[in-house]
């Protein structure tokens, strides 16, 4: 009789073990986004919530771009334990493009635009003032996670960090076909 009971436990076991297994995914995919919208606050996302809610929660699998506009220090603000190169904020900003940009290659991603700003038209407000604007091309949300996440992101902060006096970034999503520069003027 005993040998019976336990046959008919191990269905109702190995049941609430899958519900268990299938249940598990969710909570470590709920930690997971708990753990990177904190790192995205901690790379200036913390300003915008819609920003941060489409990163992690919306259903659009494919490309999108990242406009960035950047004010850099006339010297870089590197943190007083840095040793290395210093220089302008311009210097800064370039030793963060070549630390990342190996990986930002392998993950797909694109630089789009990277012009330097002559001027702007318009009513910004005090902020109106930019030294450039960078347009950059994400496959998708994926890639743009792997980049942050990185080693090799977190170790360039400190170069972005040291360039950067500030910056917007306007997430988009292509409205049409993506253009390719070198083709814009083949007939």
């Amino acid at each position: 009789m005993k040998k019976m009971k336990q046959f008919k436990l191990f269905p109702a076991l190995a049941g609430l073990m899958l519900c268990v297994l299938a249940l598990a995914p969710h909570a470590a995919v709920a930690q997971d986004a708990a753990e990177l919208k904190a790192e995205l606050q901690g790379y200036g996302f913390e300003n915008s919530e819609t920003v941060l809610d489409w990163l992690l929660n919306s259903d659009h699998e494919g490309p999108f771009h990242m406009v960035n506009l950047l004010k850099f220090h006339g010297e870089a603000n590197y943190p007083d334990d840095y040793q290395g190169e210093r220089g302008t904020g311009l210097d800064a900003q370039r030793r963060y493009t070549e630390t990342i940009m190996e990986l930002v290659i392998q993950l797909g991603i694109r630089p789009v635009v990277r012009n330097q700003v002559i001027g702007s038209v318009g009513w910004l407000g005090e902020n109106e003032d930019w030294d450039m604007i960078t347009v950059n091309y994400y496959p998708d949300r994926d890639s743009f996670f792997k980049l942050v996440r990185s080693e090799t992101y977190q170790s360039a902060g400190v170069h972005k960090h040291a360039a950067l006096e500030r910056t917007m970034t306007i997430v988009t999503l292509p409205g049409g076909p993506v253009v390719d520069p070198a083709k814009a003027t083949e007939k």
